[in-house]
């Protein structure tokens, strides 16, 4: 299915290889066709939490470690820039149990007093998924002039047929009350600088960008972040997109998305329903 000329491939997780309750099944057989060829596959996700716990969740899934190279998360990128910057400070927190317990093992600070900054790795069972769950604390951080470190981007996941709210949507909510927005992970430069270096590094030598291809669902986060970086895209339409989209048809729909935002879409631009 791909070119023989993509040697290194970024594919996004969730609504690519699996939509939160399990894995599909022409997904791992490409990962696996991939892998034969010889080709670099890294898996890029906008989970909020390190990529050993990603990996973990992937192997519960039947999408084992041979299946891929490396997996690069934002919470990844986001517990690195946290740790080069706590400076014994220490952050707030709004997130589930897990992704706390996953930042403090990380050697992550977490406090519950006011702070400068916290971070919001997303909605929690205990609290609900309603945006009006989260508004007071919101309105606390606000108060205190904190910034908010959005881990992961996305604004919303499909868990098997039912919409689920990520984080971005918080961060969405607290842009409105007038807060500063500091985000990782897809679209932003920090991941796909890592990315890269890894491709580099995987191959021992500087990678020629016409040999990548990013692999997603979203045009806010895969679509766009590939192409301000100048890679060639693979969007595969049964994903989150989908209800954006309507009946249009999927290349026309990133044309006119990416024309509302000034983003030039690269020439390589293929679509594909699934994985296969």
């Amino acid at each position: 299915m791909l070119p023989e000329r993509y040697r290194f491939i970024l594919c996004d997780i969730w609504g690519v290889l699996h939509d939160g309750e399990q894995a599909f099944p022409g997904a791992q057989a490409a990962l696996a066709r991939w892998q034969a060829e010889g080709r670099t596959v890294i898996l890029v996700t906008n989970a909020p939490r390190p990529s050993r716990a990603v990996a973990e969740r992937l192997a519960e899934l039947g999408i084992g470690p041979a299946l891929y190279s490396r997996i690069v998360s934002s919470g990844d990128v986001g517990i690195d820039w946290a740790l080069a910057n706590q400076a014994g400070a220490g952050f707030g927190f709004i997130g589930s149990a897990a992704d706390r317990a996953a930042l403090v093992d990380s050697g992550v600070t977490l406090v519950e007093t006011p702070t400068r900054q916290f971070i919001c790795t997303g909605f929690a069972a205990e609290t609900g998924f309603t945006l009006a769950a989260y508004k007071p604390a919101l309105a606390a951080f606000r108060a205190d002039d904190a910034t908010m470190l959005c881990f992961n981007p996305d604004k919303l996941v499909m868990r098997g047929d039912t919409t689920e709210p990520c984080a971005g949507a918080l961060a969405d909510v607290y842009a409105a009350l007038g807060g500063d927005v500091v985000q990782f992970g897809k679209p932003h430069p920090a991941i796909y600088d890592r990315c890269l270096a890894l491709c580099a590094d995987l191959a021992g030598q500087p990678v020629d960008p016409a040999t990548i291809v990013a692999i997603g669902d979203a045009f806010l986060t895969d679509v766009t972040g590939a192409a301000r970086r100048g890679i060639d895209i693979l969007y595969v339409t049964d994903g989150v997109d989908n209800a954006a989209r309507s009946d249009a048809d999927p290349i026309a729909y990133l044309q006119a998305s990416a024309a509302t935002v000034g983003l030039t879409l690269p020439e390589r631009l293929a679509t594909v329903a699934r994985l296969a």
